[in-house]
């Protein structure tokens, strides 16, 4: 249900970068429920040209953002439900289009080698 509304929600903007960048420091909560609802969001919005999108300099902010996100979610919430596993996973799958993000996440080993380990 939530994934619907949050498509049809998704829809009425053009501009999805700027959707990402009001919703995506919420991603740095433990909340269980939060963190689902932000992952089906971001699944929704991270498409192949958004990731193009964020290797342009002016988006370094929000990349920067995007990948402290994506991290803490690996490290820390991963574990503790499947929703966010799964979506995680497929909002990974398409940041690895954006070259700066591949460099940026590497630096943290942790989170390296926690998705080694799930994978």
């Amino acid at each position: 249900m939530a994934s619907k509304l949050i498509d049809a929600s998704i829809r009425q903007f053009d501009d999805k970068l700027a959707i990402l960048k009001q919703i995506v420091a919420l991603g740095m909560s433990d909340d269980v429920q939060l963190v689902q609802n932000l992952s089906i969001s971001l699944n929704k919005l991270v498409t192949r040209q958004t990731a193009f999108e964020l290797d342009k300099e002016e988006h370094a902010p929000l990349l920067s953002l995007v990948v402290l996100v994506t991290q803490h979610w690996v490290l820390n919430l991963l574990d503790q439900d499947q929703l966010t596993f799964i979506n995680t996973l497929q909002v990974l799958d398409c940041l690895n289009k954006s070259w700066s993000f591949c460099s940026a996440f590497k630096q943290n080993q942790k989170a390296m080698d926690k998705l080694y380990e799930v994978s």
